[in-house]
């Protein structure tokens, strides 16, 4: 009787399956009502009350092995469907997360970017603020080089021109003494001259008054005086002109001087 029962209940199953599909056969498949179904057919089968009782369901004996499977199928079908559903669903919120995350990365990307652009031509701006720094500090080096140079030469024209103020003033006091020299010597000078002068004319007024006599008296002449013979000597004499100029050479080279 038990087995009757459980028969019933498994030919319903395979009823339906000809007459409302496979859908509502996938659905037993689900429940354990189906899955105890499925395990009692073979002592189902080997019953010969069964056969005798219901011999109708022989065809659907020889295909219990395709509806079997094909249940099995439709389940995994249907299984299969799910889960692409499922995944399915999941790749829509994982697109729409990531488009979500695109559209709040994108003014960020393009941040970054303009953020890189700028670190680049800093760093270009480094180095080449880099190397003008070690030119400039080469110029530097030059400069205080020349800055050395140039203030030891400035110490040296100082000495020079300390030197050479001595020298100005040593040669202003030269030139004061042969100032004074040469007034000295041009005191000197003018007396000589007004000697010589003097001299000339006590001559010219002894030769005139040797005339006047010797046309008076007509004696021999008389013989001068020994003053008058060796100013008129030292005046006729060469050393005269040589004294004189010596001492005109010596009074132009103090005034040059």
């Amino acid at each position: 009787m038990r087995l009757k029962r459980v028969w019933g209940q498994y030919a319903a199953l395979i009823y339906s399956v000809g007459v409302y599909g496979y859908r509502p056969v996938v659905n037993a498949v689900r429940r354990p009502l189906a899955m105890k179904l499925t395990h009692h057919l073979p002592e189902l089968l080997r019953t010969t009350e069964f056969l005798h009782y219901f011999p109708q369901f022989v065809v659907i004996h020889r295909v219990n092995g395709f509806y079997s499977k094909l249940a099995f199928l439709f389940a995994e079908q249907a299984k299969a469907q799910d889960k692409i559903s499922r995944l399915q669903s999941h790749l829509e919120e994982e697109r729409e997360r990531v488009e979500l995350v695109q559209k709040i990365d994108a003014p960020a990307r393009s941040q970054a970017l303009d953020y890189k652009f700028r670190l680049e031509q800093a760093t270009q701006k480094i180095t080449a603020l880099e190397g003008d720094i070690i030119r400039l500090e080469g110029q530097v080096k030059r400069y205080k080089l020349n800055l050395d140079d140039a203030e030891k030469k400035e110490e040296q024209l100082k000495q020079d021109r300390r030197k050479l103020q001595r020298d100005v003033r040593e040669a202003n006091i030269q030139i004061d003494e042969l100032k004074s020299e040469n007034n000295t010597l041009q005191r000197k000078i003018d007396k000589l001259t007004r000697g010589t002068l003097i001299g000339s004319q006590l001559r010219s007024g002894s030769a005139s008054r040797t005339l006047r006599d010797s046309s008076q008296n007509r004696p021999s002449p008389l013989s001068p005086t020994t003053t008058d013979l060796s100013l008129q000597s030292f005046i006729n004499s060469d050393a005269s002109c040589l004294f004189f100029s010596m001492v005109y050479t010596s009074v132009n080279r103090h005034v040059h001087v």
